[in-house]
């Protein structure tokens, strides 16, 4: 898979790239084994056992921080700030929130939250993204409604973000999101999946 990211990122290249449900552990997976030629080391949330983890490249010339003083609780979650070319700090939330996590456990969301208080105090703006496996019929077009989706449409209306992603990215449900609150036009095409991965690739424009 990490040589179709590599084609990917030299096609589209994008500032920053995060991929989740990884499935590296520590042992599993060198950094100089996942480096992607013109992208910094990435950061890295290894699961201990197979499946989950997230991960983010971000390009050379690009400076970035990472936020590791925010409590992630444990989850898969890593946030990182960058500036825009006004020089204006953007927090950056990456999240995988796992596809077998029960309907009603919203303790991923209440962390991301919490995340984007701490976050703000540096940050002018806020972009959470990643596969946050949620459903909502009237916010996602989802078949049903569950209880970590109304509480991920709240975490939107709280913190004033808005979702851009507007199509199935697996099977028929919206499962992989970006969520911001960077003013104007942001737009998102969706692609082929990579390697052995169901869900489509998401290519945002801020």
């Amino acid at each position: 898979k990490l040589g179709e990211l590599q084609t990917l990122a030299n096609t589209h290249k994008p500032d920053i790239i995060i991929v989740t449900e990884t499935k590296v552990t520590e042992s599993k997976a060198s950094q100089l084994e996942m480096t992607l030629p013109g992208y910094c080391p990435p950061l890295r949330h290894d699961r201990t056992a197979h499946g989950g983890g997230v991960a983010v490249w971000v390009r050379t010339e690009l400076a970035y921080t990472e936020l590791d003083r925010i409590d992630t609780g444990g989850h898969e979650i890593i946030w990182l700030s960058t500036r825009t070319a006004t020089n204006t700090a953007i927090g950056i939330c990456a999240v995988y929130r796992s596809g077998s996590s029960a309907d009603g456990d919203t303790e991923v969301l209440s962390t991301i939250s919490s995340g984007i208080d701490a976050a703000r105090h540096k940050c002018g703006h806020i972009i959470v993204a990643g596969d946050l496996n949620v459903h909502s019929e009237e916010w996602l077009g989802s078949s049903r409604t569950t209880p970590a989706g109304e509480a991920t449409e709240d975490l939107c209306y709280l913190h004033g973000l808005e979702q851009h992603v507007h199509e199935p990215t697996r099977g028929d449900n919206i499962l992989d999101l970006v969520m911001s609150d960077i003013p104007g036009r942001v737009t998102t095409s969706l692609h082929p999946p990579l390697g052995k991965s169901d869900h489509a690739v998401i290519i945002t424009d801020f």
